[in-house]
């Protein structure tokens, strides 16, 4: 079955008029790795209607820009909410409020790339604040979220 999907992506690439070339199907690594490997890319597309949750993340701890589009669903905005934990300027821009501003985002990013051969798209062009050890930003701070969480949750039962 996953010979039979790749090749209809592949054919689906060339009757779009991309070279299937540009596909990589990546083997499953570790999770580590998989974070690393992140930084191979240039734009990270998010998936809509519903998007991506724990792949976005992998995605911004490895350093690669995450382009969203903000829905009106907990599961189409999850995307939005990362870039706005980022508290930044530069990634809150990659959240589009409209198909045409999705793509218009998106070309804008690939046109650039173009002048920037040999480096990552987002490392060249927004110099993302999440880029390189992401595990240093309170986004990713999961024994801070937790004993905040937990402190919240408390203060709830208090009130109650």
């Amino acid at each position: 079955a996953a010979e039979i999907v790749k090749k209809n992506l592949q054919i689906a690439a060339r009757d779009a008029g991309i070279c299937p070339d540009r596909i990589v199907f990546a083997k499953k690594v570790g999770r580590e790795e998989h974070i690393q490997r992140m930084a191979a890319g240039d734009l990270f597309l998010d998936t809509f209607y519903y998007g991506a949750h724990t792949t976005a993340t992998d995605a911004m701890r490895g350093g690669l820009p995450l382009l969203t589009l903000a829905g009106e669903s907990f599961s189409s905005r999850v995307g939005v909410s990362l870039l706005h934990g980022m508290n930044s300027k530069k990634a809150t821009s990659l959240v589009a409020y409209s198909v045409d501003e999705f793509v218009e985002i998106a070309v804008e990013m690939a046109k650039a790339q173009m002048d920037y051969r040999g480096e990552a798209l987002g490392r060249k062009l927004i110099d993302m604040d999440y880029s390189g050890d992401g595990d240093n930003h309170e986004l990713f701070d999961w024994k801070a979220y937790s004993t905040d969480l937990d402190h919240l949750s408390r203060m709830m039962v208090e009130v109650k």
